[in-house]
This record gives structure tokens, sequence and C-alpha cells, in this order.
């Protein structure tokens, strides 16, 4: 692996080879004084087999990452050449096209000869007539109607709004046909074949970040509620194994999946000790949400040995959740998160609570959600009602079916219930609902 020019260049790796180089030089220099069970000789070969160790470490580390990325291109290049056929295929029905183009063009340049031809004799013959007198004679006097006898309105009336009703009720088929989003059960269930988990109304809180921090509120009943409802389906869905590790994610940002991961995390934090892990390094939240500064330490300063674990969980007044920060922005996301520091914090972290959630990147910007599935006993798919195109969502799923990540279910956020009441007759009696919670609350 040392002979690919990528690991050679790695300042990481160049560092390792420096010091294994060292360690040797120091191990050879101390051979030609002592012998080999002197302590200075056995502690510079303890260095020395130290060295290798963490030399082949960061070379399984960065090869991980050159084989993700291989996988990446691999999938792009059969995507690149599955569009150049689709390509090839048009440009030959285009040219197919061309040809009967021609064709037609010769029949009308025949069909215009023979109409100048016809019209030229029709007016000869016209012309010709007129030179003959024609005698005429009155027949029978015209009568004026009593009444009209045409049109009949009454009829062209009922007709036009025969006509119009079913031209209205075709294209509204035609629309709820062709719409490429997800916005029913149906669609996650059906068309996407994962388990709904339930699914999370659309709130004018929802527009602000203080939509982070609904559950609980007396004004959000339903939204509380919601949440309730996902956390019941969580929780049943692992009665004999309960899931430890419940890693968040949706297809594209802004989706509400930090929205979904906090709130979850304050729910089950009612009734268990919940950890809630903010592993989005790049585009970090839940610090900003919470109120707290951007250079508070973190998952990343943890990973990286600057930081304790202890140091870095924090505690929020109101809340029942210790929150583990993202940390300082590191260059190498995905690095840290595949490192070996990464799965031990995660298993000392695993004793001290009952229930570890972790808000992941979006699964098609980076490739961090497919490296935390892999420790993850549960993974919750979110996806934004009647937003994220049908494909983009399947795409993302299939892609974390391909590596066996634990796919749990999907929640539905951002749920319009008044415009989705009028396709699916579920979420018009769940609006009926929600005004019975809120009242009940308000009561």
């Amino acid at each position: 692996l040392l002979s690919i020019p990528v690991m050679v260049n790695n300042p990481i790796v160049q560092s390792a080879v420096q010091a294994r180089l060292e360690a040797d030089r120091q191990l050879s220099e101390l051979s030609k004084r002592y012998g080999p069970k002197h302590p200075l000789m056995v502690s510079a070969v303890s260095d020395q087999q130290q060295r290798d160790k963490e030399l082949k470490a960061q070379i399984n580390i960065i090869s991980k990452g050159l084989e993700s990325s291989y996988q990446a291109a691999l999938a792009s290049e059969q995507e690149l050449q599955r569009q150049i056929s689709g390509t090839q295929s048009r440009l030959q029905t285009v040219g197919r096209k061309e040809v009967r183009l021609r064709e037609l063009e010769r029949n009308v340049e025949t069909s215009r000869q023979l109409y100048e031809l016809f019209l030229t004799r029709g007016k000869e013959v016209d012309e010709s007539s007129k030179l003959q007198e024609s005698p005429a004679r009155l027949m029978d006097a015209a009568v004026a109607p009593l009444h009209p006898i045409g049109p009949p309105r009454t009829k062209y009336v009922i007709a036009a709004l025969f006509l119009s009703g079913g031209f209205i009720v075709g294209l509204i088929l035609l629309l709820d046909f062709i719409r490429s989003t997800v916005r029913t059960n149906d669609d996650v269930e059906g068309r996407l074949r994962v388990p709904m988990l339930g699914f999370v109304p659309l709130l004018k809180s929802n527009k602000n970040k203080d939509a982070l921090r609904c559950f609980g509120a007396k004004d959000d009943a339903g939204f509380s509620e919601s949440i309730r409802t996902i956390r019941t389906s969580i929780v049943l869905s692992s009665l004999e194994n309960p899931f430890k590790v419940i890693v968040v994610t949706s297809s594209v940002p802004d989706e509400g999946k930090s929205t979904i991961a906090l709130n979850i995390a304050e729910a089950m934090g009612q009734m268990e000790k919940v950890l809630l892990i903010d592993a989005d390094m790049r585009k970090p939240t839940i610090a900003r949400v919470l109120g707290l500064p951007s250079s508070t330490v973190g998952l990343s300063n943890v990973i990286v040995g600057k930081a304790k674990a202890d140091a870095c969980i924090h505690k929020v007044p109101g809340m029942e959740v210790d929150i583990l920060l993202s940390g300082a922005i590191p260059n190498n996301p995905l690095e840290l998160l595949g490192s070996a520091r990464f799965g031990e914090l995660l298993e000392q972290l695993k004793d001290r609570y009952d229930r570890i959630i972790i808000d992941s990147a979006p699964v098609h910007i980076v490739s961090d959600a497919k490296i935390l599935s892999s420790h993850a006993d549960a993974l919750i798919y979110v996806i934004k009602s009647d937003s994220t195109p049908f494909n983009i969502v399947s795409r993302g799923i299939k892609t974390l079916r391909s590596i066996n990540a634990p796919i749990t279910g999907a929640v539905l956020n951002q749920v319009d219930l008044k415009k989705s009441s009028q396709y699916d007759t579920y979420y018009g009696v769940y609006e009926k609902g929600y005004d019975y919670i809120a009242s009940s609350v308000k009561s």
C-alpha cells in the first residue's frame, strides 16, 4: 500500500514512516553497544513495534477511505455509461424521424402542386360558367318563423358542465400521477418499502430555529404527540433487544433530521438515560440552536485526543438529555468517524447510557452516514413531505441497503395536514385529532 502515491503523500503516513525509521535507527545504534536483553535494547524493540502498529493503523484507515472513494467513482462511471447509452438510443431515434420528416415534406410538396393545379382548373371552369346565363324562378316564398329552432342552449350548457368537470378531474388525476415527491404513508411503505415510524405535522414554529425544541410545548401539543408516536414505534420495534445506538439521517440537507433527532432524544430522555451526539461535523446545527458557542469542545476534539469525553458532554437547562456536540470543524470528518478511536469512544458511552442518538450528515452529500451505520443498531431515515423527489430518497435508501445498514423505518417530516387531507383521508382524521389533543392540553 505504501507504493500508492496518495498513501505516500499523506502527511499522517509520512509522519508515521519517519517515526518508524527513527525507531529503526535508534535500535541499530543501540545494538552496536548492548546485547538483546539490555533494558535499552528491550525498550527500543518495543518502541519499534509500536511505531509499526501505528503505521499499519494509519495505512488501514486511509485505505478504507480510498476504497470508499473508489466505490463512489465506480458508481458515477456506471451512471455516465447508462446516460451515454440512453443518448445514443435517442440519437438513433432522431435519425429515423429525420428520414420520415423528409418523406413527409416530399408528400406535402406533391400535394401542394396538385392543389394548385386543381385550383387553377376550378377558376377556369367558374369563369367559363359565367358566360352562360341560367334562368331563375321563384319556387316558394320565405315565411318568418314564430319561435327559434336553434341552437339548443340548455343542452350545450349541460354538456359544457360535464366536459369541464371531466377535464378538471382528469387534470387532477394526471397531476397526481406525474408527481415525483414523497408525501403519504403509501409512498413510504408501498413504493419505498420502508416501515413508517410516524409523521411530524408542519407548524408555524417549524420555520424558525425554535422548532428544534418544540417537544413538550403546550402550543405544539400535536407536534409533541407525533414525537411520542415515533418514540413508541422505535421502542416496540426492539422489545427483546433494545436499540442502543440510533443514527438519524436524510437524503439532502434541510429535511429536518436535526429537529427529529433532538426531539426524539428529549422524548426518550423522559424514560431513559439518553445521549445525543451531533456527528454532522461539516454543518453542525445543535450547538447554534441550544445557544452554545461554535467553539465549544465536542466529538472531534475527543477523537483526536485533545479533550476528554466527560469534559465535552453538556447538560442543557430544561432538558433531560446529555449532549455531545460536534466540536471544532475538522478537515477530515470522514477519517475521524472511521477511526478506531471513535469506535472505542462509542463502546465506552454504551456502558453509561441506555440510548445513544447520533445526528448524521445527509446520505447524498457525504459518506458519513455509511460509516456511522456500521456502528448503529437502528437507522431512522427522515423525509421532508412533498419536497424531496422520490428518486433521490429511493437512491439514498438503496445506497444504505447495499451496505446492510439497519434501516428501522422512516419519518415523514413537515406534513401539511390541510393540504395532505385532500388526497389522503388519514391526514384529515389526524387533523381533527390534533385539535382534540390541543384542546385537552389547554384544559
